[in-house]
């Protein structure tokens, strides 16, 4: 896959990720989120969501998030420039007409050491 891209309109962003990372990743997932069952993508909420995923990308665990460095955020904001790109603005994105996580079961195997 080349970069991932991030969708938005008025209101969010959001980035599309393929199922299968999310749920090689193991990682949750907010109500805020959407998911295409036709096209196995999920659109992650630009807030929360997508952190947790660059962060699980990064192999950053919950417990080095406490001990991160302070530039976390820079960290991070590095990661996106290379790795997103922009899909071209909808003052209504398709996003929101998508089928909302919290009516998506989502089973994670997490990989061990």
């Amino acid at each position: 896959m080349g970069k991932y891209k991030f969708f938005s309109d008025a209101g969010h962003s959001w980035l599309q990720v393929p199922a299968r990372e999310v749920t090689e990743l193991g990682i949750d997932i907010s109500k805020h989120s959407y998911v295409d069952r036709s096209s196995g993508m999920f659109y992650l909420e630009e807030d929360a969501d997508v952190k947790s995923f660059i962060e699980a990308k990064m192999g950053i665990t919950d417990d080095a998030v406490y001990s991160a460095p302070p530039d976390l955020p820079k960290i991070i904001s590095e990661w996106c420039r290379e790795n997103t790109e922009d899909a071209p603005y909808e003052e209504n994105s398709f996003v929101r007409d998508l089928e909302p996580v919290s009516g998506y079961l989502i089973i994670t195997e997490r990989k061990n050491g």
